[in-house]
């Protein structure tokens, strides 16, 4: 053969390459390597299931090393890809959610305030994890019922929470004491496990990258950060959500009726305990119904019959639900409390208010407003209240089309989001952490409904391709927008160590010192807020401004200085008309003594 003819010695070397790795192809998969890679991408450019690694192959494929370069560095670096390929499946599919998780995890620590802030719902979850601790449950039950049906109104707060909340504080609370530090360590706990949850629920309908920016909207979201710096049950009953419809999920994957039997008992387990953190978590009883009831649907509709379970099926059915019915009753005998709350004004006249109300607080999740002032995208309010409402339309759109072309795969998290919201919005309550549930699920749908109306990217076409692209670079840009607001928290809470004004401030921690050492164990002080009362001075509290009412009622009257909820401002004069005599005063508080023949 004449030299012209000869191949080159870099074609030489790729054709040998080729011819290695498709014999090792053929012979089977590699050493520590059971699947082929899959480049992460969007819907239809990839499941995203796994990191993208290249295709397998020699680490030096291109030719050998340069060798005017560093010919030790090269290889090596590109010998990376084939070590990251070796690490066993379940380490490589966690590693990307585990790392931005524990990234979260430690900016939203860094962003918490020492302290807790006043608005008492925390401290009646404080003394009933204090009951638990130290068995003193009939007590505080009956304190709380003495504050309730004694003060001014009684719609601030039920007889007792719901019991699972105050369960996991418990131990807790007998080890550590009254140590908020520890309790909102907790509530970063449960934020973190909702988090990897909602990664896993999304990363198999719409890939790895779409999955990473919508935990990372959600995680990085001041609001969601501000919301586990307080000792409440909506965070960990967000994470308890997210742990059910993981489960639910997993459970469908491998086959609702192929399910082992404890599994199915797991469900019902779950779920009670989720529905005695907030009573809300009853819809996710609707939502495993609902998915039981497409499966079963779907699979008439295929046989052309509604007799295709028999009892064998719906014994396997029946399981979760139950168990779960078991679980809450038994719950409720140990711990009674309300299993099916009403709340007077509840109905739909309250939707147009809500709507309102909630919109607000959904910008504020996003990026869209800063708390205090108006909505602004690109310095445009007009821009950022149309974004708004676009979302909201697809999301409703997105889950329409779901379940129309996914309908076992979202049912169930289309069934939870809708009845979610639908108390959220009936309820005559409103505060901005019912939203916790909702915003995560709204925004996945919003990003479905671009590409399950265009089509399955996997189908090809630029169309298909641009309607997974375009929705994920929205999503980019509110993630940016809550990553701008975040960084500037937390750069401030590197600089500044401070106590909320809140029962831990000093002026407030001198107050309730004042009360313990000046009245008796059964005297009933009239405060703000009391429940904290009772938590931080073992007092009976009521609150309410009708003095007329609530003095004759009263053995003193703690005034905080700089507020106006449930309380009446006196000046000395006004006191004095009262015939209350102050006893104790600093900076923030006044006590006052009531006499007995107050009116």
């Amino acid at each position: 053969m004449s030299r012209e003819h000869l191949p080159s010695p870099k074609l030489a070397y790729a054709s040998s390459a080729a011819r290695l790795t498709s014999r090792l192809r053929r012979s089977g998969p590699t050493p520590g390597g059971d699947e082929q890679p899959v480049t992460p991408s969007l819907p239809g450019l990839g499941d995203g299931s796994e990191e993208g690694t290249g295709q397998d192959g020699p680490a030096d494929q291109d030719g050998p090393a340069d060798q005017d370069g560093p010919e030790r560095r090269g290889p090596r670096l590109r010998r990376i890809p084939h070590l990251v390929r070796r690490l066993p499946a379940p380490v490589r599919h966690l590693a990307l959610p585990v790392t931005l998780v524990v990234g979260i995890a430690v900016v939203t620590l860094i962003n918490h305030f020492s302290g807790h802030d006043w608005g008492d719902d925390f401290a009646l979850y404080l003394r009933q994890a204090k009951a638990l601790a130290i068995g003193n449950v009939g007590e505080v039950v009956s304190d709380n019922r003495f504050a309730i049906e004694n003060s001014a109104w009684s719609t601030f707060s039920p007889y007792t929470y719901p019991w699972g909340w105050p369960l996991v504080l418990a131990p807790l609370y007998a080890v550590f004491g009254l140590d908020y530090e520890v309790f909102k360590f907790v509530e970063v706990l449960a934020f973190c496990l909702f988090l990897l949850t909602f990664f896993a629920l999304v990363r198999p309908r719409a890939g790895a990258i779409v999955a990473t920016l919508l935990t990372t909207l959600i995680g990085l979201s001041p609001i969601y950060i501000g919301g586990t710096g307080a000792v409440l049950s909506d965070i960990p009953y967000l994470g308890l959500v997210g742990l059910s419809l993981w489960w639910i999920d997993r459970v469908r994957t491998a086959g609702l009726l192929a399910a082992p039997r404890n599994h199915l008992v797991a469900i019902g387990l779950l779920l009670a305990f989720t529905y005695n953190v907030r009573r809300e978590g009853v819809t996710l009883v609707i939502a495993l119904a609902a998915l039981h009831l497409a499966t079963w649907a779907g699979a008439a509709w295929r046989a052309r019959s509604i007799r295709i379970w028999g009892r064998p099926e719906w014994r396997k059915v029946s399981v979760p639900y139950a168990s779960f019915a078991l679980a809450a009753i038994g719950f409720h005998l140990v711990l009674p409390t309300v299993l099916l709350p009403s709340a007077p004004g509840t109905g739909l006249s309250n939707i147009s208010a809500r709507l309102t109300y909630y919109r607000e607080i959904f910008a504020q999740q996003i990026g869209l407003q800063d708390p205090g002032s108006p909505l602004s995208l690109f310095g445009s309010e007009q821009a950022a209240h149309r974004v708004l409402v676009v979302l909201v339309i697809l999301g409703v759109l997105g889950m329409v089309a779901r379940l129309l072309t996914e309908t076992q795969s979202d049912v169930h998290l289309a069934a939870f989001l809708g009845c979610s919201s639908l108390l959220m919005l009936v309820s005559p309550y409103q505060e901005g952490r019912y939203l916790y549930t909702i915003t995560p699920l709204l925004m996945y749908f919003a990003y479905q409904a671009i590409p399950a109306v265009a089509g399955r990217p996997a189908t090809g076409g630029s169309v298909a391709r641009a309607s997974a692209v375009l929705p994920a670079v929205a999503l980019a840009g509110f993630v940016g927008l809550n990553i701008a607001d975040t960084v500037r928290s937390t750069r401030y809470h590197l600089d500044y160590s401070y106590v909320v004004h809140g029962p831990e401030s000093p002026d407030a921690q001198q107050m309730f010192a004042a009360v313990k050492e000046r009245t008796r164990a059964d005297d009933v002080i009239l405060f703000f807020r009391s429940r904290a009362m009772t938590l931080y001075s073992d007092r009976r509290s009521v609150m309410g401004s009708d003095l007329e009412l609530l003095l004759p009622r009263s053995d003193w009257y703690v005034m905080a200085k700089d507020s106006t909820y449930s309380q009446k401002l006196l000046t000395d004069d006004e006191a004095a008309a009262y015939g209350l005599t102050k006893v104790w005063e600093n900076e923030g508080w006044v006590m006052w003594r009531v006499p007995p023949s107050s009116p």
